[in-house]
């Protein structure tokens, strides 16, 4: 065991917890929150037509939703959950801001950063008693090659995304894919993704072409539906379009008739507030009365970051970080995350393994894994970067 200032600090809490009569005295929990102020993104952005473009929310609310629900099970247990926020407006102070979070006893901490900096501050402590939650970046590149014990994703990668909609047209015999791109470089980060899925699944790419934003009648063929998606004889159109700039004008202007998926019509999403089985309406009447809007992607992989410490705190009833890590990281250990599967950690990437909603703007059409796909040990890794496919192999 690794003795050093915030273990000594959890020893102290479990000796006040062994040793405490519930009700006389509770014990905080910190759970760290760290963002930059000025992030750029989520700065609204729009359209040369004046419209808002996509921007992500925080993961924050559902972190605050689960420190709201876990008040029965701290009193319980003598604790309670709190968050301990860390915000700065550059990242160069972010290091120190956390160095004191941690000399004060805080060791987990759901970070809602930019990628590169998210990346920079995991680097700082590979090798110490912490934990960090990425409930934000959907790269594969944090999935594939950076490899950290202590960095785990509960937001699903794009290669799990792109998997879950490309078992679906599998399963629809959808399988002739002419696949638009954006502009920017997230954009052909989740093309490059899609292609590999599709392969994976045995689907067809019938040709891929980049949509350039420009009124330029010489370039009509990239910037004109009708004439982008001429050509190529296709059933789907996959749309990267990180932003929405381009993708909404897609459906209903190909020149063939043609299914739209992707960044339009039939998109792939950790949660959707459509989602109907399971509890699932609960958990968003619970979420929307405290944040008073619908529940989206990120707000749920914050929620389920919280939520897996709690549960571990629950289940070790023990305030140890070894004890906690241990049971997060567990094989055996089961989240349940109110879609059917319960949720897992995988010991190679530290990915969460979760069903994948395909949703529309307003109903879920499917959940993958889809029937029919399966998997020699775990039906959920049929979902992004099984053991092989990844470079990381932790805990191996």
């Amino acid at each position: 065991m690794i003795i050093n200032h915030y273990s000594v600090f959890f020893l102290v809490l479990l000796l006040f917890f062994n040793n405490t009569s519930i009700g006389k005295t509770t014990i905080e929990f910190p759970i760290g929150y760290v963002s930059l102020s000025d992030d750029d993104g989520y700065i609204s952005r729009r359209s040369y037509a004046g419209m808002e473009l996509q921007v992500p929310r925080r993961p924050l609310g559902g972190v605050q939703l689960a420190l709201k629900e876990s008040r029965v099970l701290g009193r319980s247990l003598g604790a309670k959950f709190v968050m301990s926020p860390i915000s700065e407006t550059s990242s160069k102070n972010l290091i120190s801001s956390i160095e004191k979070a941690i000399k004060a006893g805080t060791a987990f901490f759901i970070l809602d950063l930019p990628l590169k900096t998210l990346m920079a501050v995991v680097d700082q402590y590979t090798d110490e008693p912490v934990l960090f939650y990425n409930a934000r970046h959907q790269s594969d590149q944090l999935r594939r090659k950076f490899c950290s014990g202590n960095l785990f994703h509960t937001i699903p990668s794009d290669a799990m995304l792109n998997d879950a909609l490309s078992q679906h047209l599998k399963k629809k015999q959808w399988d002739k894919i002419l696949v638009l791109e954006g502009p920017e470089d997230r954009d052909e980060e989740i093309a490059i993704s899609f292609k590999i899925s599709a392969n994976k699944f045995g689907l067809k790419i019938v040709d891929s072409r980049q949509f350039v934003l420009s009124n330029d009648p010489r370039i009509r063929d990239r910037h004109n539906i009708s004439l982008l998606t001429a050509g190529q004889a296709h059933n789907v159109v996959f749309v990267a379009d990180q932003s929405g700039e381009f993708s909404r004008y897609i459906p209903y202007q190909t020149q063939k008739p043609a299914l739209v998926v992707g960044a339009q019509g039939l998109e792939p999403a950790a949660w959707h507030w459509s989602w109907e089985r399971y509890g699932a309406p609960q958990l968003n009447q619970r979420f929307e009365k405290l944040n008073g809007k619908k529940m989206s992607d990120t707000e749920f992989a914050g929620w389920v970051a919280a939520r897996s410490i709690i549960t571990a705190v629950v289940k070790t009833r023990s305030f140890h970080f070894s004890s906690i890590y241990d049971h997060i990281a567990a094989a055996d250990t089961k989240l349940d995350l109110y879609k059917g599967y319960p949720g897992s950690f995988r010991p190679w990437n530290r990915q969460l393994r979760q069903p994948v909603l395909l949703h529309t703007h307003n109903a879920v059409i499917a959940s993958a894994p889809v029937d029919g796909f399966m998997h020699q040990f775990n039906d959920l890794d049929t979902l992004g970067l099984d053991r092989l496919e990844s470079s990381c192999l932790l805990g191996q």
